[in-house]
């Protein structure tokens, strides 16, 4: 590498940088309430309202609980018989 970079190749890559730097924050911010969402389908009722990023269990009784509804169940029938 030469001992004197050039201003234009530094100023490049000072803007690249800074580009994948709002890049990355408008991402997380995007997808920060989705990623919420999924984790949360893992808790329990009372673990829905303290605030972690990750759940201390992973349970699965929301999704038995979605599959056992009526609603589910009449859903999924109609589209087999179709």
């Amino acid at each position: 590498m030469p001992a004197a970079i050039k201003p234009a190749l530094v100023t490049q890559l000072l803007a690249r940088g800074v580009f994948v730097l709002i890049l990355a924050v408008i991402l997380t911010v995007a997808l920060f309430p989705l990623y919420y969402a999924f984790v949360s389908s893992f808790r329990t009722g009372t673990e829905l309202f303290v605030p972690r990023l990750w759940p201390e269990r992973f349970d699965l009784t929301n999704y038995t609980l979605i599959f056992q509804r009526k609603i589910v169940t009449g859903l999924t029938a109609g589209a087999v018989k179709g």
